[in-house]
């Protein structure tokens, strides 16, 4: 709840089919433009602050376990055609796993009412200073041209 009042934060939406939850991660986006970093940033700046924080996984059509010359499934290399990712779009995935998922470690869950409070106070200070961020992370992209 305390999350959905971040700018720029959005909280994924809960399915309502499966009754038991996990916290072994917990999943949020954010909008680069409001942050002024990508996720991979951000998750670097959590983790400066004490909060354990990822990116996530790739989208799933860059694994190889779904490329038929590196798949040693039956399915892929008995429907290669099915697996031409590169004509395929997905751009949904791409985003989301490129550019905006963060992460959040169960450890932060753990920590109970004040694990929370902690990553809520630390996304509120990133936010605070995003333009100052957003600057840094440009110079550091720079300097490794």
């Amino acid at each position: 709840e305390a999350l959905s009042e971040i700018p720029g934060l959005r909280v994924l939406r809960r399915d309502p089919r499966p009754t038991p939850r996990s916290f072994y991660q917990y999943v949020f986006v954010i909008d680069p433009s409001v942050f002024g970093v990508e996720h991979d940033v951000l998750c670097a700046t959590l983790q400066a602050e004490g909060v354990i924080a990822e990116v996530g996984y790739e989208a799933m059509h860059h694994y190889s376990l779904f490329q038929p010359r590196n798949s040693k499934l039956a399915v892929p290399n008995a429907f290669p055609e099915r697996f031409d990712f590169s004509k395929m779009s997905f751009p949904e995935a791409e985003r989301a796993c490129e550019h905006e998922a963060v992460w959040l470690d169960e450890a932060s869950f753990r920590a109970g009412p004040r694990g929370v409070d902690d990553v809520v106070a630390a996304l509120k200070k990133i936010q605070k200073n995003s333009p100052e961020l957003a600057q840094a992370a440009q110079a550091r992209k720079s300097k490794n041209k």
